[in-house]
């Protein structure tokens, strides 16, 4: 069932077209001039319009004209009423107007008529259901982009997006990777997290990790640091990878120590250990079914030495990110022996001030 605006300032004609739609199943309104079909339309909403060309007050032109200047309104089909097919008609249906109807109490013009008002109806469904489609796709792909903003670089995504756009179906998606001369590479991990995850309920330390989690990215973003991932408890970030940064180095021990801070003050209140190092690294897209975006290189593997042989609760540099600030932090000198590097200086920062 439709619902229908008969336009006509002629009752006899009203009744008559009326008469025809609800045979059909159809509500019908009515309207005897343009200005109180317009007062109807504001009210509620229509399928189809049944407009005659020839009424007082406001004429079939006119109501026309105002249906089409409003986007809401433009989108329901007008059918125009006419004494026969004259110029206006012509002039109407090259306007937009759906299609006309010959006033007339011949059956035969009277089944034309219902002919008509049914195809028009089909019509506007079929293009109701077009666009429902065409805006859950839109949704669908903006939510294939949020997505894809979540889990890589933007600049990453602006090559993904065509790469999946024009990728056939057994075409493996590459995306050029990059070497960066000189990041900062940071590693945070929590201190005795195993313990803690074998002791408690798992729904209490997903919810204590992704309440961490979330902090770490928004404190990153706000540091202009970029995340690029999460390894069970350990969270990698980088300074100066994909943006220009100054001291890249010291940006990344702000926001480390924001980020111990957030630890510190969230239950169950984790202590955190950082390692942070310079240098070059490699960037790039690995895997043909689940994609990840990552970094390789020296520089990684140091950061991740320097993290788990550093100080708990304190940001540990290695001695290429220790040049970078050096007089900026005060730091403790703390000489290990790293796995798959040898002998190495850390130093452990003791003061947060930025300045010595």
């Amino acid at each position: 069932m439709a619902r229908v605006l008969i336009a006509d300032d002629n009752p006899i004609d009203r009744k008559m077209l009326a008469a025809d739609l609800e045979q059909l199943g159809h509500e019908v309104c009515y309207a005897a001039d343009g200005q109180e079909a317009l007062a109807q339309l504001r009210r509620e909403p229509f399928d189809l319009v049944v407009l005659d060309m020839h009424m007082p007050v406001m004429d079939g032109a006119e109501t026309f004209e105002q249906m089409q200047k409003n986007p809401q309104w433009r989108q329901i089909p007008v059918l125009i009423l006419s004494a026969g097919e004259g110029r206006d008609v012509v002039d109407f249906i090259a306007r937009g107007a759906e299609d006309y109807l010959v006033k007339s109490s011949d059956p035969s013009v009277r089944a034309l008529l219902k002919a008509r008002v049914t195809n028009c109806l089909q019509k506007k469904h079929l293009r109701d259901s077009r666009d429902r489609d065409l805006q859950r796709l839109k949704h669908e792909q903006q939510n294939v982009i949020w997505l894809l903003n979540a889990l890589f670089p933007y600049d990453v995504v602006q090559q993904l997006l065509p790469a999946l756009r024009d990728r056939q179906e057994t075409q493996r998606i590459s995306i050029e990777p990059q070497r960066y001369h000189s990041a900062a590479v940071m590693f945070c991990d929590i201190v005795d997290f195993t313990a803690f995850c074998e002791a408690q309920d798992p729904r209490m330390v997903v919810g204590h990790l992704q309440e961490l989690v979330s902090a770490f990215e928004r404190i990153v973003d706000e540091c202009g640091l970029e995340k690029i991932k999460t390894i069970g408890d350990s969270f990698l970030a980088t300074a100066g990878l994909r943006t220009f940064m100054e001291n890249p180095v010291g940006a990344a021990v702000e926001c480390a120590w924001r980020l111990q801070a957030a630890a510190r003050e969230r239950p169950p209140h984790w202590t955190l250990r950082v390692g942070i190092d310079f240098g070059p690294v490699v960037a790039g897209i690995v895997g043909s079914r689940k994609f990840q975006y990552d970094i390789w290189g020296r520089t990684v593997n140091m950061a991740a030495r320097v993290e788990s042989e550093g100080l708990n609760g304190r940001v540990n540099l290695s001695e290429s990110a220790w040049n970078q600030v050096a007089e900026l932090y005060e730091a403790e000198i703390v000489s290990r022996v790293l796995k798959g590097v040898g002998p190495q200086t850390i130093y452990a920062l003791v003061n947060q001030t930025g300045t010595r």
